[in-house]
């Protein structure tokens, strides 16, 4: 059945609107205030502060419109301050309670969008009005009922609800309804306060808080709340200058969006580069929390009981004792109960939370102000002037070793002599050297303190290019003996040699090669970089117009190896010996080693040979096993066979006992070698 609900006009009784206006308090008689935006600071964590202030007359209300979303951060952090003695009143706002569950505390929940039919079965019991096209009906709605009815001599099902009315009880199809009015004004103000919730969910985005000054005569009060904001950016203009030894000049521009649903008029803007601890909490959505459920305490009945004779012992009946538990577990919770009984209010501050003021600076902060107010519509950006200064710069060009490209970066050495720090931020370079300040390319920088130096770069220096040649050699110096263990001590040597060709006729070239560090290296040539960073080393150098230049930087290390003292090459050990690198002690020490060596090495090819006879004869064997099969055991190759066998088993047998003296030679020698080594000790 079609519904006809938005088709039917529900009269209410006569006080039920005026049932739905807020009650006539002092509150809401009190005057509106007018409070205007005066200060808003934002931070580069993603929040901002926004100040309003304004002056009072009396008692003054003041309702503020936020997003939906930003209602936890106005209840985490709303401000008021009434600067001349007024009181602040509760603040009030719209519960974040979902629409389905305010509905279905309404005398009559129309949450689920109920058709006609539905709410005349939900008004069950209550009088209502029913008109008709051609009739009025007074009654209590008994139900309604789905009925089958012929109608064009068809047979189709309609609606009806059934009414109590003086006349008795009347049925009405609902499709015939034309008006439907309830007479009972309570339920009646409740359906009308359904139809003001339904129609408020449709401004769900948006949430009023509402603000309340209570006070004599004109008062000024103070308005300040944090909640998301854009994180505000910075951009840069460097103009580099025409001679060298000229400043530079600088140019900032923050970029702020006013995001919010209000304009900002003639508003002191602040500009912060602090990252304070900022989080957001659901404080707007009620939480409950889940209770344990306990029985309700109950005695238990008495029981008839039968007594012994006077001469038992048991005297105690078992009810009591049975009764004694439960008493003793009650008894402390209803002196629990009695004493929180008597406790009062004043009490409870003891068990508050101590205050807390615990201040502390996080990271470096940096604020930019506005000289002059600052006007940005809603929904509006705005790029605004915050630093114009000279600075000292030179043009250089940065060659970085890793890169693998032959161009250097054409860029620029900045000295922020600002007296501001710079913010991270993307930076358009002009150069005034070339054609009229030509835009010459864009560089990135991040934090720069005051009077710090930093590199720039912005293009490719094609006018330059730059080869490198890599050599890396060693040398033993000394070879010694820690242990048992030979140690050679190693000088390395790292030699990067790099050539810069400068074609340019007009201009020089100052070149900075930057190159990773080198941890363990010491450098030898230049005596010391330019400049260092955490992870770099920076050599500069001059290139005359159409000239070339090379730089060799050099870098050394002393390194220690061990090597077994038994595999050491003897001829090696004997040059470095005549280059007075080896002691005599060290080459006869080795050469013994090598002597002891060479005698374990024998005796397990001795062992090895012995082995390997031994696994021949087995395979021989089988061998001829297999052939004695084939032929007649009275023939005469039998009998040669049987001889072969004979012999080999007698050398086979033989050969035991020599692997076995063998194998014993083999240890002697190979713990005579160890014995050695182990009393070597340590050689120079």
């Amino acid at each position: 059945m079609t519904n006809r609900l938005a088709q039917l006009r529900l009269i209410l009784a006569a006080g039920a609107a005026a049932s739905i206006l807020a009650p006539l308090t002092p509150a809401a008689l009190a005057q509106a205030a007018d409070i205007d935006l005066s200060r808003v600071t934002l931070y580069r964590s993603g929040v901002g502060f926004f100040e309003m202030r304004g002056n009072v007359q009396d008692d003054a209300d003041v309702t503020l419109t936020f997003d939906a979303g930003q209602i936890n951060d106005i209840l985490k952090s709303l401000v008021l301050l009434d600067l001349s003695g007024g009181q602040i009143e509760a603040v009030g706002y719209d519960s974040d309670e979902p629409l389905s569950k305010r509905l279905a505390g309404f005398g009559l929940d129309i949450s689920d969008n109920p058709s006609l039919q539905d709410i005349l079965a939900r008004l069950r019991g209550e009088r209502v009005r029913i008109a008709t096209l051609d009739s009025t009906h007074t009654g209590t709605v008994l139900g309604t009922e789905k009925r089958t009815i012929a109608e064009d001599q068809q047979s189709i099902e309609q609606w009806f609800v059934t009414l109590l009315t003086d006349q008795g009880v009347i049925p009405l199809r609902v499709s015939a309804i034309d008006r439907l009015e309830i007479l009972n004004d309570k339920l009646a103000s409740e359906l009308n306060l359904a139809l003001a919730a339904m129609a408020k969910q449709r401004g769900a985005d948006r949430r009023g808080v509402d603000l309340r000054f209570r006070g004599a005569g004109a008062r000024q009060v103070v308005v300040g709340y944090v909640h998301e904001s854009p994180v505000w950016k910075t951009s840069y203009r460097l103009v580099l200058p025409e001679s060298e030894g000229s400043p530079a000049q600088l140019q900032g521009w923050a970029i702020v969006e006013n995001t919010t649903n209000d304009d900002w008029e003639d508003v002191t803007l602040s500009l912060v580069s602090g990252r304070p601890v900022s989080f957001t909490m659901d404080l707007a959505d009620p939480v409950f929390l889940d209770r344990p459920s306990l029985p309700v305490p109950v005695e238990i009945a008495a029981a008839p009981e039968e007594y012994e004779a006077v001469s038992s012992p048991a005297r105690k009946s078992a009810s009591s004792r049975r009764l004694s538990g439960r008493i003793s577990a009650d008894r402390p919770q209803s002196e629990m109960a009695s004493g929180d009984s008597y406790m009062s209010f004043d009490g409870m501050a003891d068990y508050a939370p101590a205050p807390q003021a615990t201040a502390q600076e996080i990271g470096e902060v940096f604020q930019y102000t506005l000289d002059l107010p600052v006007t940005i519509e809603r929904q509006r950006s705005a790029m605004l002037p915050i630093l114009s200064a000279p600075v000292e710069a030179r043009r250089v060009s940065i060659y970085r070793t890793n890169d693998g490209s032959p161009h250097p970066m054409r860029g620029a050495e900045i000295t922020n002599s600002s007296g501001l720090r710079l913010l991270p931020g993307p930076i358009s370079v002009f150069d005034s050297g070339d054609a009229a300040s030509a835009y010459t390319g864009d560089a990135t920088i991040t934090h720069i303190a005051e009077d710090e130096d930093r590199l720039l770069s912005y293009a490719v220096d094609l006018d330059v290019t730059v080869s490198t040649e890599l050599d890396q050699t060693q040398r033993i110096d000394r070879v010694s003996i820690v242990r048992g263990t030979l140690i050679r001590q190693l000088s390395r040597e790292w030699t990067q040699r790099y050539t810069v060709s400068n074609v340019d006729q007009k201009r020089n070239r100052t070149i900075i090669l930057e190159t990773p560090k080198a941890p363990g290296w010491d450098l030898q040539a230049p005596s010391k970089p330019t400049d260092t960073t955490n992870n770099t080393e920076r050599f500069e150098i001059e290139v005359a117009p159409g000239g070339s230049e090379e730089l060799e930087i050099v870098r050394t290390r002393t390194d220690r190896t061990s090597v077994d003292i038994t595999s050491f090459d003897l001829g090696e050990l004997q040059s470095l010996s005549r280059q007075g690198k080896v002691s005599r002690d060290v080459l006869n020490a080795a050469q013994k080693a090598r002597d002891l060596q060479a005698a374990v090495n024998a005796a397990q090819q001795r062992v090895n040979d012995l082995e390997r006879e031994r696994n021949e004869i087995t395979s021989e064997q089988d061998r001829i096993r297999q052939d004695m099969e084939a032929v007649s055991d009275s023939s005469s190759l039998y009998k040669r066979y049987l001889d072969k066998l004979n012999d080999q088993e007698d050398r086979f047998e033989q050969l035991g006992r020599e692997i076995d003296d063998a194998r014993r030679d083999y240890d002697r020698r190979l713990e005579a070698l160890r014995s050695f080594i182990a009393g070597l000790g340590d050689i120079a």
